[in-house]
């Protein structure tokens, strides 16, 4: 369902292991043709899709306590997995894959400063869905979700404000980012592009790497410590996962 970090705490582990299980009895010879179809349906070519010669899967509906049980555990994974992914920053942030093609570093710099923003949100907004089914499904789940929201909220103010603005009103601006952009402007200018310029726009990109990637590392560790909380009080409430 999804793929595991690196680092993850014992409690993410444990709960994880437990739902690898239960999938296990849920996998009824109907869910089996169910995964069976699906599998055909994403392998066939694009020319059986277009005739129609494959018929969409759909969804497959689980039995009504089932269902609330897979609602539960898919909320943790997508929560699990946009953890990962915010995680992952830190590696695009160290990495310049572009040499030669027409994404400039600043361009670079500024999308993956962006991906990093959205990130936060999406981690923010599965945090906000999986406590809400914790809460219908578990009257004494001792959880405080406004309290968790307005904390999330404030620890991560600066990264959902710029996240609105990118999304909403203008690109993002930052001091650094600009000065990769005049830095490699002024490299590749005829008159200028032999004065050290270009090993000015490297040192920037340097810096501004090792910044964001160490600022990325940290603000997922905290992600991470609220995702092991979220899979703390699961282990603690869903008696399904147990059996």
């Amino acid at each position: 369902m999804t793929n595991t970090p690196h680092d993850e705490t014992p409690n993410i582990s444990r709960l994880i292991d437990r739902i690898s299980k239960w999938t296990n009895t849920i996998s009824t010879p109907e869910f089996k043709a169910y995964k069976q179809k699906q599998i055909g349906y994403v392998l066939a070519d694009e020319f059986e899709h277009e005739l129609g010669l494959i018929e969409p899967v759909g969804n497959f509906v689980f039995e009504k306590h089932v269902e609330a049980q897979h609602k539960l555990v898919m909320s943790f994974l997508y929560l699990h997995d946009s953890g990962r992914v915010l995680s992952q920053c830190q590696y695009y942030f160290r990495r310049y894959p572009f040499r030669n093609l027409p994404v400039t570093r600043d361009d670079h710099a500024r999308n993956m400063c962006e991906l990093y923003f959205s990130n936060i949100y999406v981690a923010r907004e599965r945090l906000k869905k999986v406590l809400n089914i914790i809460t219908k499904m578990y009257k004494n789940h001792g959880l405080d979700i406004p309290g968790t929201l307005k904390s999330f909220d404030s620890t991560f103010k600066q990264e959902l404000r710029v996240r609105h603005q990118a999304t909403h009103d203008e690109p993002f601006g930052d001091l650094n980012i600009d000065r990769l952009m005049l830095t490699r402007t002024m490299s590749i200018s005829p008159r200028l592009k032999d004065k050290g310029w270009h090993k000015e726009h490297l040192y920037h990109y340097r810096r501004f790497s090792a910044e964001w990637s160490k600022r990325a590392k940290q603000r997922s560790d905290i992600v991470q410590r609220l995702i092991d909380s979220v899979a703390q009080v699961v282990l603690e409430r869903a008696t399904f996962l147990r059996e």
